[in-house]
């Protein structure tokens, strides 16, 4: 297992972590996640193209860092 940490690269104020064991389930299931938290107007409340994201990728006992700028 890895984590898998979604960035936004400018503005944005979602990040998105998930344990899995590779990208593609990583991005899949974050753009699922996404899909699912839509607002009354069907507007997806956040950027759900992980495109958009920087993602970092850690192993076992390493830390992250997110400034939250």
């Amino acid at each position: 297992m890895k984590l898998f940490a979604f960035k936004p690269q400018g503005h944005g104020d979602k990040s998105f972590f998930i344990m899995t064991t590779d990208i593609d389930t990583a991005k899949q299931k974050v753009m699922e996640y996404c899909k699912q938290h839509k607002n009354e107007d069907g507007y997806i409340n956040y950027i759900y193209y992980t495109d958009y994201y920087e993602i970092t990728v850690v192993g076992e006992n390493i830390v992250i860092e997110n400034d939250n700028d």
